[in-house]
């Protein structure tokens, strides 16, 4: 419906409103206005009453006197008179009429007055008393009686006039009064009912809209009566609604879908899994949760860019939906991890056979912007209800088998197993355990003895970590390093070992044991993590340790990975003055370049060698290698796992150059390595370096 508009509305009652007042301000103005023109009406009346009277006693002066002054005064007063009749008007027919009759009295006494006053008939009345200046005088006297009485009928009526003028306006005054307060009120009660039909009712209805909505109500709207302000305002309002109503859709969906793929999201696959599960339970059916990971995705994430990589997830959802079933339900975890949830399964076969297909289809190239790109993926399969019932319990499973399908090789599927759970129960349990032996101070160091093959003597030690867990006693290095290492708490960890080795050896050299070197192994991830040319300076500077005292001993995986970086790190601890040697060589990738690039000191031959070193003809081969190797290059050699007096002097007959291993001693705890060096000290001298 068409409404006028409240602002148009309201300039309007203004101006009737206006009009109004307007008017009633006119009528009364008018009444005053007539009653001021009666009054002025009758002012002048009174005037020529006032002034008639006054030539009627003028006349009677001259009747009795006939003074010349009496009879010019007459003749003005006359004038006047007459100024004032002619001035005299807007009369009524009655005024008029009175008017009329004092102008004809008085123009009757002119002529008599002028005969009377004339020469000749005043002659005529000194001779003759019954002459005709008597009837002159005797007329002129009527006439004046009759001006007078004319007059006096004139005053009478100027004063009705006046009283019918003041009652008049009085009426009119009440009439107006009561006209314009019926107008007012009319006027009122029409503007009040225009008002809570177009404003009241309107603003009724948004309150009652805003209630509903504050109380719940989403499709509550407020009812537009017409598009003036207030149904601007509706709309706006239920603009708003439609706004945010549309927003919580859109949240609602991005709550449960991922936002780059449109997939589901965590939330929504865990309720599809439960609603699977139930069904399932009831048909005597299992339900698989596969938990994807791209491998390799960062690669092309990093090289290419994120929109290639945004592209390339996109495309691998788009197969993934077109392997699986319409019942199953395809979820991206978030990065390139995807969840599966496969309902209704019998057998694991079926399962396996469906993660082929998914390892083959993404396997297939995928042709991006140019690009073509080639992945594959690491699937970790748990089940409905053999691994567990609950949803976080079995994609925590899923995730578990999808490590060990990585470790595997990646481009494979695993299923859970009791194995997994329990390697990463251990897991967590031996990394929550290294975060508390860090604040503990749990770690201590042990020392195994270096061997001088010619001399006999010790002359060096390799510092080795060991842990004594307050409930389970001592772990060994080989179950808690790897965790350390994936969890970064090597750092801390190796930070510590490096100042304690280094106190140690200077505790050791204060009480005689003099030219003794430290070897402190250093790991892949300090290099990555830590600042080790800082974190040995500030061993060093701590403990008063020569720097040539202090052998580091880095795995090859560590030069070979971003080589300019750890070659520049090396520069830098050779500079302080620190010997450098390489562990575990002939493991890992072997290259004279990059002995030459980094300039070590010594080579550590890797036990596995050296162990069969007597009985086996290649692993004796590889050992002779190293040390010719070694010696062309002016390096030092050391073999590790030295068990047997037969491997240590078939070492020695090679040239190499230092051992360690159970045939000398196993490491050590400070005191009793102190006391094997010391004994090996007073050995030697009692029976020579051969007897050693």
């Amino acid at each position: 419906m068409q409404r006028i508009r409240i602002g148009t509305g309201f300039h309007l009652s203004l101006v009737v409103g206006g009009i109004l007042v307007a008017a009633a301000i006119a009528s009364i103005a008018f009444g005053q206005w007539q009653i001021s023109e009666s009054i002025s009406r009758n002012r002048t009346l009174d005037n020529v009453v006032t002034e008639g009277l006054q030539l009627v006693q003028l006349t009677n002066e001259v009747l009795l006197y006939s003074e010349d002054r009496a009879v010019r005064q007459w003749r003005g007063q006359r004038d006047q008179v007459e100024e004032l009749i002619r001035r005299a008007n807007g009369l009524g027919e009655n005024g008029a009429a009175h008017l009329r009759k004092v102008a004809i009295n008085l123009a009757d006494m002119q002529p008599l007055f002028d005969r009377l006053v004339t020469p000749e008939n005043r002659m005529m009345e000194t001779t003759s008393p019954g002459d005709v200046a008597g009837i002159l005088s005797s007329q002129l006297f009527r006439k004046a009686i009759l001006l007078q009485t004319s007059l006096r009928g004139l005053k009478e009526y100027s004063e009705e006039e006046l009283k019918d003028a003041y009652a008049a306006g009085k009426t009119r005054t009440f009439l107006t009064f009561v006209l314009f307060a019926g107008a007012m009120a009319l006027f009122g009660v029409v503007v009040s009912l225009l008002f809570r039909s177009a404003v009241l009712r309107p603003l009724q209805n948004l309150e009652q809209a805003i209630r509903r909505v504050n109380a719940g109500d989403e499709q509550q709207r407020a009812k537009i009566n017409g598009d003036d302000e207030i149904g601007v305002v509706c709309q706006a309002f239920n603009g708003l609604l439609d706004q945010q109503e549309e927003h919580r859709r859109q949240l609602q969906y991005l709550a449960y879908h991922d936002v780059l793929t449109g997939l589901p999201n965590q939330l929504l696959v865990k309720d599809r899994l439960v609603q699977a599960a139930a069904y399932a339970d009831r048909s005597g059916g299992r339900v698989a949760l596969l938990f994807l990971d791209l491998d390799n995705f960062k690669t092309i994430n990093d090289t290419l860019g994120h929109p290639i990589g945004d592209a390339l997830l996109k495309a691998v959802s788009e197969r993934l939906i077109g392997t699986i079933r319409d019942t199953d339900t395809l979820s991206r975890q978030g990065g390139d991890e995807f969840l599966i949830v496969l309902s209704d399964v019998k057998t694991s076969d079926d399962i396996a056979s469906l993660a082929d297909k998914v390892l083959e289809r993404v396997a297939v190239p995928f042709h991006i912007e140019g690009h073509e790109l080639s992945t594959s993926a690491s699937i970790g399969i748990a089940i409905h209800p053999d691994d567990s019932r609950d949803f976080d319990a079995l994609l925590k499973k899923a995730d578990t088998a999808l490590y060990e399908a990585k470790e595997a090789g990646r481009n494979t599927y695993r299923f859970f197993t009791e194995r997994m759970n329990a390697e990463a129960s251990e897991y967590l349990y031996v990394r929550a355990g290294l975060r508390r032996a860090v604040e503990q101070h749990e770690f201590l160091l042990h020392y195994q003895p270096q061997i001088d093959l010619t001399s006999g003597a010790v002359v060096g030690a390799e510092a080795l970590i060991r842990w004594n867990h307050p409930e389970h006693g001592w772990i060994l290095p080989s179950r808690f390093v790897p965790v350390a290492e994936d969890s970064g708490l090597i750092v801390p960890i190796g930070e510590w070992v490096l100042h304690e080795a280094c106190r140690q050896l200077a505790a050791w050299r204060a009480t005689g044991m003099q030219d003794l070197t430290v070897a402190v192994n250093l790991s892949g991830v300090q290099f990555k993590r830590g600042n080790v040319e800082r974190t040995v300076t500030a061993a060093l500077d701590a403990s008063g340790l020569p720097p040539r005292l202090l052998e580091l001993e880095l795995t090859e995986s560590i030069l070979i990975r971003d080589t300019e970086s750890v070659l520049a790190t090396v520069h830098q601890l050779k500079e302080i003055g620190v010997r450098l040697s390489i562990d575990d060589f002939g493991t890992g990738y072997s290259s004279l370049s990059y002995l030459k690039r980094f300039n070590v000191d010594k080579l550590k031959i890797d036990q596995s060698f050296v162990r069969d070193f007597s009985s086996d003809p290649d692993d004796a081969a590889i050992v002779r290698a190293i040390i010719q190797m070694a010696g062309s290059l002016n390096l030092r050699t050391i073999a590790e796992g030295v068990e047997t007096s037969d491997v240590r002097d078939q070492l020695s007959a090679c040239g190499c150059d230092e051992a360690q291993g159970y045939h000398f001693a196993r490491p050590l705890p400070p005191v009793e390595f102190e006391r094997f060096v010391k004994a090996n000290q007073a050995g030697r001298g009692r029976r020579g370096p051969a007897a050693a």
